[in-house]
C-alpha cells in the first residue's frame, strides 16, 4: 500500500515538476508556423528594447537644431541642444554643448561614464584632485574621450571655444568637488 501511494505521488509530482515553458514549446513544435511567429515577435521586441524603443529614425539637420542656454549644471555661457533622449531620465541621451572661448567647468565628477566627441574647436581636460593645467590633455576637432565614473576632472576651452557632443546614460549628473563651484546654487531650477 505504501509503495502504491509512493508511485501515485511520484506520478503526480512528475507532471507538476515539468516546467511551465515545456508545454507551450511542445505545442509550438507541433505547429511550426506559430513557433516562427512567436520567435520573430520576441526578436523584434528584443531589438526594440535594445534600441531604446525609438519608433522612427532620428535624423537631424544641423540648421534645425534648437539651441538654448545651459544646461544649468555648468557655469553660464554655454548653449546646448538635446538630440536624443532626456538626460534627466533613465536611458540613452545625446546632446551637443557649445562653449565660448576661455570657458572652464571646474573640478567635478559624474554618476555615469561621460563620452565626448569634439566636433569643433579645442578642449583641455585634466584629471585629479586639483586643477593643474600642466596635467591637461588637449582634444581637437574629431577627438573622442571617455571619462569613467567617478573620476574627478575639469574641462576648459581655448581661444576659439568648442562644440562637443555628449552621449551617455541618464539620469545625468554633475557633482562638483567644491560646492561653491556649483552654478545651481544661484539657479532655482536644476537640469542636466
Amino acid at each position: 500500500m505504501r509503495a502504491d501511494l509512493y508511485r501515485s505521488a511520484t506520478r503526480s509530482l512528475h507532471v507538476v515538476r515539468r516546467p511551465l515553458l515545456i508545454a507551450p514549446l511542445y505545442t509550438l513544435a507541433m505547429k511550426p508556423r506559430r513557433a516562427v511567429l512567436l520567435f520573430t515577435s520576441l526578436a523584434m521586441l528584443a531589438l526594440r528594447v535594445a534600441s531604446g524603443g525609438a519608433d522612427a529614425p532620428i535624423q537631424i539637420d544641423p540648421d534645425s537644431i534648437a539651441w538654448k542656454d545651459g544646461p544649468l549644471t555648468i557655469p553660464p555661457g554655454a548653449r546646448s541642444a538635446i538630440l536624443e533622449g532626456d538626460p534627466k531620465r533613465d536611458g540613452i541621451f545625446t546632446m551637443r554643448v557649445s562653449f565660448p572661448p576661455n570657458y572652464l567647468i571646474p573640478l567635478h565628477s559624474h554618476a555615469r561614464d561621460e563620452r565626448i566627441t569634439v566636433l569643433d574647436g579645442t578642449v583641455f581636460v585634466g584629471m585629479g584632485d586639483a586643477v593643474d593645467r600642466t596635467k591637461e590633455t588637449r582634444f581637437g576637432a574629431g577627438a573622442f574621450y571617455v571619462t569613467p565614473t567617478p573620476l574627478r576632472h575639469w574641462v576648459r576651452t581655448g581661444e576659439e571655444g568648442a562644440l562637443l557632443q555628449a552621449t551617455g546614460l541618464g539620469p545625468w549628473t554633475v557633482d562638483y568637488v567644491h560646492p561653491e563651484d556649483d552654478p545651481r546654487k544661484s539657479n532655482k531650477e536644476s537640469e542636466p
